[in-house]
């Protein structure tokens, strides 16, 4: 029996080394790239480190604040005469039937709700809240308990609806 190492047994050791390298280059491999004005640097896939500051992004400061320009008011701070339209789940009716909105829900128009779900547009009138539901296919509400109504009224997180009708398309 020869002693030593064959030629063999070397490629596959080469092999074996060259695959732990390429497996710790891309665990340690460091990617840098822009967010926004903020130059990052990846230095694995869970941490990020600002350039210029050093800190690391992942570490938790507290809650983001949302960039003003992605901010839109909620239904509650509607102006008098303002409308806006939005998915039909932003109303909810309590088992007595009565409509409500969820008064800290943004307006939007969601373009791939409408045929299936329909829409709802709102409009806010000096004494209160009207709603015109377009019905797509499947809008239907169900009337329902609403935990803590009076408290829920009163802070605006729901909005009584004035008066409700459907509108055909």
């Amino acid at each position: 029996m020869k002693k030593g190492i064959n030629s063999n047994m070397k490629i596959v050791l080469t092999f074996i080394l060259f695959v732990t390298l390429l497996i710790l280059f891309l665990v340690f491999e460091t990617k840098a790239e822009t967010k926004g004005n903020v130059n990052v640097t990846q230095v694995n896939s869970n941490v990020n480190i600002n350039t210029e500051t050093g800190k690391n992004f992942n570490s938790y400061s507290g809650p983001a604040i949302l960039p003003s320009e992605l901010s839109k008011n909620p239904i509650k701070t509607m102006a008098i005469g303002e409308q806006g339209f939005n998915i039909p789940s932003a109303m909810i009716v309590n088992e007595d039937g009565k409509c409500y909105l969820l008064g800290n829900i943004s307006n939007e128009s969601n373009k791939k709700y409408q045929i299936k779900y329909g829409w709802i547009q709102i409009v806010k009138q000096k004494d209160g809240y009207y709603v015109n539901v377009v019905k797509g296919e499947d809008t239907f509400w169900t009337r329902q308990p609403i935990p803590y109504l009076r408290d829920r009224v009163e802070s605006r997180d729901l909005i009584p609806v004035k008066r409700i009708q459907i509108v055909v398309r």
